[in-house]
């Protein structure tokens, strides 16, 4: 909290502004539900500001629209449809579908071979793995 009370001060800038509303909306919050809703922004803030690393740049993951890169993002922490969807308040079979469309994209057919090709991809920060000959 003694983050969000250092946020109080006055600013001419439109992002502090909406900074200091968000504070103030989480400030009225109580404790599980704002630990919810600071995964979600983070989340969501992750995406929209840490652009794809140079190495995955002339991979398939560039194809992915913004809302398919937040919710692999979710599906590579490990994440099930139902948690994404509570997250990022749309239903489970939207999840799905952004789901079913990014295994497309990527020509992937499970979460395995999506992680594998994420972190070909330095996507993920774990070390190359190493393929069995």
């Amino acid at each position: 909290m003694d983050n969000l009370n250092r946020l109080d001060a006055r600013t001419d800038d439109p992002l502090e502004e909406a900074i200091q509303t968000i504070v103030g909306v989480l400030r009225s919050i109580d404790g599980d539900a704002r630990a919810f809703v600071l995964a979600s922004v983070s989340a969501r803030l992750a995406i929209a500001h840490d652009p794809l690393p140079s190495s995955a740049a002339d991979t398939p993951f560039a194809a992915l629209t913004p809302r398919e890169r937040e919710i692999l993002k979710f599906l590579l922490d490990g994440h099930n449809n139902r948690v994404i969807g509570r997250a990022l308040c749309i239903s489970r079979k939207t999840v799905e579908t952004h789901r079913t469309r990014i295994l497309k994209k990527l020509g992937v057919h499970s979460i395995v071979e999506l992680m594998r090709r994420a972190i070909d991809a330095g996507l993920l920060g774990a070390q190359r793995y190493e393929r069995d000959a």
